[in-house]
């Protein structure tokens, strides 16, 4: 995990008609995490909030978003949309973005258990910036991709 250090560790943009409060996290990929305070993070309101944060002008490329609340030191509750997949119920590299962002801030322990409604994941945090994720998996489809389809995804095709 590496935390974007730019301007400062909480930035702001309006967004959906509200200021809108973040940390810029980059776990591989981009992350903004929007704290919620004392309000649990709802669907809703990942819905609303996440498409216009990830196409705002401060991302170029886009960004994940994650709507997060700090329950405990071990435990925060997040919701989830994923740039280019829309509101999705789990996520590991966004449970990692959280809790390097709230680990950041003070708010949370090395070990902290990220509750999303697809599921709870465990991020460990050393002192370096790595992560570690642990938590289930499951399978949760199935396909078989159309004949010639494979080429698509090969570097040569």
């Amino acid at each position: 995990v590496r935390l974007d250090r730019g301007a400062g560790p909480v930035r702001e943009l309006r967004v959906a008609g509200a200021t809108v409060r973040y940390l810029a996290v980059d776990v591989g990929n981009p992350h903004a995490v929007v704290p919620t305070g004392d309000a649990d993070p709802s669907e809703a309101e990942a819905r609303r909030l996440g498409p216009a944060i990830e196409t705002h002008g401060d991302f170029p490329a886009r960004t994940n978003v994650q709507l997060a609340r700090v329950v405990a030191r071990d435990e925060v509750r997040a919701q989830v949309w994923e740039r280019g997949a829309g509101w999705t119920p789990a996520s590991g590299s966004s449970a990692c973005a959280v809790a390097a962002a709230f680990r950041r801030l003070g708010r949370v322990d090395a070990r902290v258990r990220v509750v999303m409604p697809g599921g709870t994941l465990t991020v460990t945090l050393d002192g370096a910036g790595a992560a570690t994720l642990e938590g289930a998996v499951a399978a949760v489809a199935e396909g078989r991709l159309a004949e010639g389809a494979s080429g698509a995804f090969s570097a040569s095709g």
